[in-house]
């Protein structure tokens, strides 16, 4: 089967514990800062990877503060980029 193109992108922060970013790393496979940020940290995974987060973070103990996460179920736009190749520093 073939893998969704859907995405899901949420935030956290801008003060995320120990703890969240233990469960980023453990649910999602990336390195979220375990500390106070100016901006939120955005997020972006499979719908699955998303529902392991919340289940994950359920299981926890912690907060379910979903409407805080500010998700989006979004399909990404894959751009063409023109080749550029830059010489000016030689």
């Amino acid at each position: 089967m073939a893998m969704s193109k859907d995405r899901v992108r949420f935030q956290l922060g801008p003060c995320i514990s120990y703890e969240v970013a233990k469960l980023v790393k453990d649910t999602l496979g990336v390195d979220a800062p375990s500390f106070y940020t100016l901006d939120p940290v955005t997020i972006i995974c499979r719908p699955s990877q998303f529902a392991r987060f919340l289940i994950e973070r359920n299981n926890r103990g912690m907060a379910n503060g979903f409407k805080e996460l500010r998700p989006e179920l979004f399909v990404p736009v894959v751009e063409k980029k023109p080749l550029i190749l830059d010489a000016s520093g030689n």
